[in-house]
């Protein structure tokens, strides 16, 4: 009877606590975040294709966006002019035949005199098939 005493705020305590990090986790999403990034696969083998796709919110200031993969031993970049508030809101960008490594990927939205507006960062890792990284 003791143990059940505990457990049931123990329980209760968990749900409240993965509820109230789940909610500040969706805030920035929910609260119309300047732009957002989902990068797949986030773990592959080597050669790896990696798919990144960006979310942007229109703006009048927006003129680059400027998409990064980068390791200790490789980079790839990918820049692109944007149209303002024509600028389109969903742009995919495709990273092919990636080694293996730890990779720092970023999104960032720039204006015209070159000033970082939004940036996103997301870490994937592609493994060598060889048993290396």
């Amino acid at each position: 009877m003791r143990r059940d005493t505990f457990a049931r705020p123990f329980r209760l305590a968990l749900v409240v606590t993965i509820t109230v990090l789940g909610t500040i986790i969706a805030a920035p999403l929910d609260a119309g975040a300047p732009l957002s990034m989902t990068v797949a696969p986030y773990l592959g083998f080597a050669p790896a294709d990696l798919r990144v796709r960006l979310d942007i919110v229109r703006r009048p200031q927006n003129r680059t966006l400027v998409v990064v993969a980068e390791s200790d031993e490789f980079y790839r970049s990918s820049e692109m002019p944007l149209e303002a508030e024509e600028a389109p809101r969903k742009v995919m960008v495709e990273f092919r035949g990636l080694p293996g490594g730890e990779y720092a990927v970023s999104g960032e939205v720039r204006d015209a005199d070159g000033r970082t507006l939004a940036v996103v960062h997301q870490e994937v890792r592609v493994l060598s098939r060889a048993g290396g990284r």
